[in-house]
């Protein structure tokens, strides 16, 4: 009899020991495997090249940006129906450059090129990345990416030289024409306007003797 109260006492100290470990676990994997969930379900953007204040030249601008825990599809139009949830992890990316217009993609490697023919102009530029959903909304959370980057050319110096020079000296230059032809341009017209007036001023003078000349009877 004694021994049978003893086994059962060993048993149900191991059941609760069991049911114990089981409670503990219970109340720590769910937040681990949660926190771990939300962790893969973050998407990021973040840009490869250009780098933060990188100097450019002019268009092509070569773009390369890392994305992660988001899955990329090709942009559909703005009124096709599209059943995904909008808080679902895949879309597109939108790449936008100052004020540039919306260049809609599902590549992280993209060329922008000239907009409407024109050059980059110089000084400061915004580069921008999002994330966007597939219907071209953004995310609950958005996810952007940005740098600035620098438009300087080559020959920024030089013009700059040359027109410090200009201004010191005093000398002025027409497009294409060094100061020793212009200065002979400009001689010659005077030459010209000094002859005009001279023809004017015998005009003046014959016609004021015709006009003192007494008539004749």
């Amino acid at each position: 009899m004694i021994k049978k109260v003893i086994t059962r006492a060993i048993l149900v100290s191991l059941m609760v020991s069991f049911v114990g470990s089981q409670s503990t676990w219970a109340q720590t994997s769910p937040p681990e495997q949660q926190a771990q969930s939300v962790s893969q379900a973050q998407p990021t953007i973040e840009f490869v090249r250009p780098h933060q204040s990188e100097t450019v030249a002019d268009y092509p601008l070569h773009i390369q940006v890392k994305v992660s825990n988001f899955e990329l599809l090709p942009p559909v139009q703005y009124w096709k129906r599209v059943v995904d949830p909008e808080d679902a992890a895949k879309g597109h990316i939108h790449f936008t450059l100052d004020d540039s217009p919306i260049y809609a993609t599902d590549k992280t490697v993209i060329m922008l090129g000239k907009n409407g023919g024109r050059s980059l102009p110089l000084g400061k530029h915004i580069l921008r990345a999002e994330l966007r959903n597939v219907n071209h909304r953004g995310l609950k959370s958005p996810v952007v990416a940005e740098i600035a980057i620098v438009c300087k050319r080559a020959d920024q110096g030089d013009q700059k030289s040359s027109s410090s020079i200009s201004s010191t000296t005093g000398t002025t230059t027409a497009a294409g024409q060094p100061p020793t032809q212009r200065m002979q341009q400009i001689q010659q017209l005077r030459r010209q306007i000094n002859e005009v007036q001279q023809e004017v001023l015998q005009l003046q003078s014959e016609r004021q003797k015709g006009q003192n000349q007494p008539d004749q009877p």
